[in-house]
């Protein structure tokens, strides 16, 4: 996408006009054409200590226990150590992985990389590889 605005800036198309073409918001585009590299597009989530982090060890072990424990009992037991968030708060922690083992995260470099290259859709793998439809079918 990135790519694509820099063409339309050589080519001389105004950030309107670039906007409508891509079909793009053209805040998005005065974005995209303001940053010099694609890792200044990017925005990587910077998790800051929160208040289910001094039950961290309390979560792991529980669930290395118990792997189906429901996050309904962690939140009661928690709760009695004083833990005082609410239990959405505890199931947003838990979905993102943080009371798993320390996870390396993605990259600034390897997710533009991933964003700012076009993916293959796959009708378009099938298309080529079998032929047309009617042909499949005896």
């Amino acid at each position: 996408m990135g790519a694509s605005v820099v063409v339309c800036q050589r080519r001389g198309v105004d950030l309107l006009e670039c906007a409508r073409r891509l079909e793009l918001a053209l805040n998005t585009v005065k974005r995209y054409a303001r940053a010099d590299r694609p890792e200044r597009m990017l925005r990587v989530p910077k998790y800051r200590a929160g208040l289910v982090d001094p039950y961290r060890k309390r979560l792991r072990k529980r669930r290395a226990e118990e792997p189906g424990v429901p996050v309904q009992h962690l939140f009661e037991e928690i709760k009695t150590l004083g833990f005082t968030g609410c239990l959405n708060l505890l199931h947003k922690y838990i979905n993102q992985g943080r009371a798993e083992a320390d996870r390396s995260h993605i990259s600034p470099r390897r997710l533009a990389r991933m964003l700012l290259t076009r993916a293959r859709q796959p009708q378009d793998r099938a298309s080529r590889s079998s032929g047309p439809a009617h042909r499949r079918v005896p």
